[in-house]
């Protein structure tokens, strides 16, 4: 549900000649929305190279709007590359580089390349990306290999991955899942090493019912199952408690974009399908400073596979 692009520097100078462009492009990209913008290179060299089109500019408007593009560049999530930029090549010298290392969904700029597909400036901001009709909420079956295909781009590209259910506990429905969803994340990632948290309750508001497995228990059984991906990533469980009411939503969390699942990420075929919906800004922030902050819960137990 999530696309990588990588925005050439030049490319914001033309976006920013019309209020059109300018106003199209920042409605396709942001939280909530299925694209998201790749730091390549980091930020404070890529604002650089922006601003270098300062004195080109046509009018006070004109660098008005490319120095809000910036500005909107700086405050979005982006998606984290950890690979060297030349500084003695040009920028499309570079993006193919990297490109061919690990590709972008999509390569936005003026230039055309024979040898990578790009997306041109005209047809993005035309309206006729080939990825830009992507949606924001999909049906989709409950069966690991399905719910992998979907959350393919936003596992791939996160560094933290936060998976809340409050029922989780040791069953095969959802231990299926959550390695497929790990083997996913470790597939063809443009970045660094991936740490995943599952939070699930302590049970402390069930009346009557079996406490759920303890989070030291289940490092065990993690580390008994999937031994490969035990070296291959920081994996956390968090049994928790909630001041108030009780927990029910399930969510996936990231760093680049947030997931709201009716009935959660494991295998199920009494429902065999479920929603799976982007967070729009004011719920993605509100749920992520809740969880991966950890303002709207108390921490009951917490195990990890990597020793602090």
């Amino acid at each position: 549900m999530l696309f990588e692009y990588a925005v050439s520097p030049d490319s914001l100078y033309e976006i920013s000649k019309t209020r059109r462009d300018f106003s199209q492009f920042i409605k396709e990209f942001g939280i909530g929305k299925t694209k998201v913008i790749s730091e390549f290179p980091k930020f404070k060299r890529y604002r650089k190279l922006a601003k270098v089109q300062f004195p080109k500019c046509d009018s006070d408007i004109h660098q008005a709007r490319l120095e809000e593009l910036i500005t909107f560049f700086e405050r979005n999530l982006k998606v984290q590359r950890f690979a060297d930029y030349n500084g003695n090549l040009s920028w499309d010298a570079n993006v193919n580089n990297e490109h061919l290392r690990v590709p972008f969904d999509e390569l936005l700029r003026e230039s055309t390349n024979a040898n990578v597909r790009s997306l041109s400036l005209n047809n993005f901001c035309g309206g006729t990306d080939d990825i830009g009709k992507a949606e924001t909420s999909v049906v989709v079956e409950r069966q690991a290999p399905k719910m992998c295909s979907t959350l393919r781009g936003m596992l791939r590209l996160s560094q933290r991955i936060i998976l809340i259910d409050p029922y989780w506990d040791d069953h095969r429905r959802y231990w299926s899942p959550l390695s497929d969803f790990i083997r996913t994340s470790l597939e063809n990632r443009p970045g660094g090493h991936m740490t995943i948290e599952i939070l699930y309750s302590d049970g402390s508001e069930r009346q009557r019912q079996a406490a759920p497995s303890k989070p030291s228990d289940l490092i065990k059984v993690f580390k008994d199952k999937f031994p490969e991906l035990d070296k291959q990533c920081t994996i956390s469980f968090i049994s928790f408690s909630m001041p108030e009411g009780k927990p029910h939503n399930r969510y996936l969390l990231t760093d680049i974009g947030g997931i709201l699942s009716g009935s959660g990420f494991s295998e199920s075929q009494d429902q065999p399908n479920d929603d799976f919906t982007l967070l729009g800004e004011k719920a993605y922030q509100h749920r992520w400073n809740e969880y991966a902050n950890g303002t709207g819960y108390k921490t009951t137990e917490c195990a990890c596979n990597i020793s602090p």
